[in-house]
């Protein structure tokens, strides 16, 4: 895959060597000892604390590394917000205080134990299944009007190969306002259109060979080959240099293609965006 489809936030390593699976530069996910990288120092940065846990058992290995955000008199409404999202990326189900962090990671890392115990029978006895479920939550980007979240899941539930999953999420830091494509022009807008197939075609092309538009559908499965190229599940990744657009395993693609992503540079996606939007990226 051409090295330069980077989304310069984090480092993907792969979790398992011994799939059959296309070799590509997904830069998106954080690995277990990486630290994501903000580009900009700016006076009112988001400070943030990391926390982390692990059980292991019989049959497999469980982690959660939360990067929580610190709450001042300023910035209360965003840092909930943040918090909130945290917890519905780990599930939902914490009834706990959004302040308390240590809680809310105990308490997700047990659910994973129990869940795996009951739909596997996980950990009753020992098997070579070694399953797994590594989930990552860590500030990607951030500038004087937004800041950008990202969860990532690496898990093994047997079969032939494990799973990757990655969602990304941006708050407008004003009021703690979610950011996703409803700051977008409508996804059938001709424009915006060609912008999903250029930057798939650009994935799609290595070792020096451009595929064509035409090729593309040869690449892709689903609705994507039908009339139109849909939004990708993973909400907009607004970093420093443009946005990320990120497609999950399987939802474009065969397992094989990886999970296609490319930049588009802000000043190609003003003309897309709406008021909310163009406002947002300004200063950027």
């Amino acid at each position: 895959m051409k090295n330069n489809i980077l989304c310069t936030l984090c480092v993907l390593c792969a979790f398992l060597t011994g799939c059959n699976e296309k070799k590509t530069n997904n830069t998106i996910p954080v690995n277990g000892d990486s630290t994501a990288v903000v580009e900009e120092t700016i006076a009112d940065t988001l400070l943030t604390k990391q926390y982390s846990g692990e059980q292991n058992n019989a049959m497999g290995d469980y982690r959660v590394t939360m990067q929580f955000p610190v709450a001042n008199d300023d910035n209360a409404i965003l840092v909930n917000s943040i918090r909130e999202w945290i917890s519905e990326q780990m599930g939902g189900n914490y009834e706990g205080k959004l302040e308390n962090p240590e809680d809310m990671l105990d308490f997700y890392l047990k659910d994973i134990v129990k869940t795996f115990k009951n739909e596997y029978g996980a950990g009753e006895t020992e098997t070579q299944m070694n399953l797994m479920d590594h989930r990552r939550i860590t500030k990607t980007y951030e500038n004087s009007r937004l800041v950008t979240w990202l969860f990532h899941e690496e898990s093994y539930m047997g079969g032939a190969h494990g799973g990757v999953v990655n969602y990304g999420q941006t708050f407008r830091k004003s009021d703690g306002r979610r950011i996703g494509w409803e700051v977008f022009v409508s996804p059938y807008d001709e424009n915006f259109q060609k912008i999903l197939r250029q930057g798939l075609v650009e994935y799609f092309s290595e070792n020096g060979e451009r595929i064509s538009e035409e090729q593309l559908s040869e690449y892709l499965q689903g609705e994507a080959t039908q009339y139109y190229i849909p939004l990708p599940q993973c909400l907009p990744i607004f970093q420093k240099d443009g946005v990320c657009f990120l497609y999950n395993q399987y939802e474009i693609a065969a397992y094989a293609a990886g999970m296609p992503q490319f930049v588009v540079p802000y000043k190609k996606l003003k003309s897309l965006l709406n008021v909310t939007g163009r406002q947002l990226v300004e200063s950027i």
